[in-house]
C-alpha cells in the first residue's frame, strides 16, 4: 500500500476517492482487516459495507463484479509477466553473471589483442538465459486462457452427434445416385452384403 495519505486524511478525503482506494486494494488482493486500517477504518465490516455500496451505485449484478475484480487482477499479472518476458535475462554461474567468447561467422573466436605474456584475449558477450522468458511466456498464456474463460472469449466447442437413422438415409440416398448412374444390381447387393457385414 504505496499511497502517502494517512489514515487521517483518507478519513477526511472525498468519499468518491476514499472509495476508489478502497477498491484499487481489494484489486490488488488486500483483506478487508489491511484495507481498514490503511484508510482509517474502525472495521474490516465497515470496508465490506463501503464495497457493497460502491458496486451497488454501479447497478451491477454480484457475479459480474466478481468477475470484473478477478478480471482487473488478472490484467495487473499479466502486465508484471508481460514485463518479464521482455525484460532481457542472464545466466548466473557461481554468482556472476556467465560469459562466452564471441565467434566469428566462420565459428572462430574473435581476438581483441594479447596479453603481457603473449595469451591472445578474446572478446566476451553475457550469457542470455531464456529460462525467464519461456516461464513468463506459459505464465502469460495461463492468465490469458483463465482470462478468456472468465470472459466467455473462447468459441464454443461444436461436436456433431449423427445418428444411425441419418447414416441409414445417407446409404438409401447414395444407393439410389449409383443406381441412377447405372451401377449393374449385382455390384448393389454386393456393396449391401458388404455393408452388412461390418455391422
Amino acid at each position: 500500500m504505496t499511497t502517502q495519505r494517512t489514515p487521517h486524511d483518507w478519513q477526511n478525503a472525498p468519499e468518491h476517492e476514499r472509495d476508489a482506494e478502497i477498491l484499487r486494494l481489494r484489486v490488488m488482493g488486500h483483506t478487508l482487516a489491511e484495507i481498514a486500517d490503511h484508510v482509517g477504518y474502525a472495521s474490516p465490516s465497515s470496508i465490506r459495507r463501503r464495497i457493497e455500496a460502491a458496486y451497488v451505485r454501479t447497478v451491477r449484478e454480484p457475479a459480474d463484479l466478481a468477475r470484473d475484480l478477478e478480471v482487473q487482477r488478472l490484467d495487473a499479472l499479466l502486465v508484471r509477466a508481460w514485463k518479464v518476458m521482455e525484460d532481457v535475462h542472464f545466466a548466473v554461474s557461481g554468482g556472476r553473471v556467465a560469459r562466452r567468447k564471441i565467434v566469428d561467422e566462420h565459428g572462430l573466436w574473435v581476438p581483441l589483442g594479447i596479453t603481457v605474456d603473449d595469451k591472445p584475449i578474446y572478446a566476451e558477450e553475457d550469457v542470455r538465459d531464456s529460462a525467464p522468458v519461456l516461464a513468463a511466456i506459459d505464465r502469460v498464456l495461463k492468465i490469458m486462457e483463465r482470462r478468456a474463460k472468465l470472459l466467455g472469449l473462447d468459441a464454443p466447442i461444436r461436436h456433431e452427434v449423427i445418428t444411425v437413422s441419418q447414416i441409414d438415409a445417407e446409404i438409401a440416398e447414395l444407393t439410389a445416385r449409383l443406381t441412377e448412374a447405372g451401377l449393374p444390381p449385382d455390384v448393389l447387393a454386393d456393396i449391401a452384403e458388404t455393408d452388412t457385414e461390418g455391422e
